[in-house]
């Protein structure tokens, strides 16, 4: 694709949420794209909880942020970290912060993951659909 047909396209008034292992806070350069950010986790007995350290473990996160920046760089960003340390989530967790991004009011949600239970991916499929 020829790369000046996007060569006016800025991300001016789009909002991404981006589902992974949060942001480096270290990274000053994305300070004027982040629009909030939020990690949901789950406890041992399945129940989430949500907090406002959206830092990135992994750097996975970051780097997707990086992408998107360089594509849309007036995009606005709202971080959603799930992973952990070892990129790993439940599919609940996944499940609520694809509800999350569409009460932020995400116009586009990237998530750079896949999952290998079929039942798992029916519910997820549900839930964008529910977003649409």
């Amino acid at each position: 694709m020829d790369k000046l047909t996007f060569a006016d396209l800025t991300g001016r008034g789009v909002r991404v949420a981006i589902i992974d292992s949060g942001l480096d806070p270290s990274r000053v350069d994305f300070a004027r794209n982040v629009v909030g950010g939020v990690s949901i986790q789950a406890d041992d007995d399945g129940t989430l909880r949500r907090s406002a350290d959206y830092g990135d473990e992994a750097g996975h996160g970051t780097a997707c942020a990086g992408i998107l920046r360089g594509l849309a760089p007036e995009a606005e960003l709202s971080i959603i970290r799930i992973f952990d340390a070892f990129l790993s989530a439940r599919a609940s967790v996944l499940e609520a912060a694809l509800e999350y991004a569409g009460e932020a009011g995400a116009h586009v949600i990237n998530a750079s993951l896949g999952v290998t239970d079929t039942a798992v991916a029916g519910r997820l499929r549900d839930v964008c659909r529910s977003l649409q």
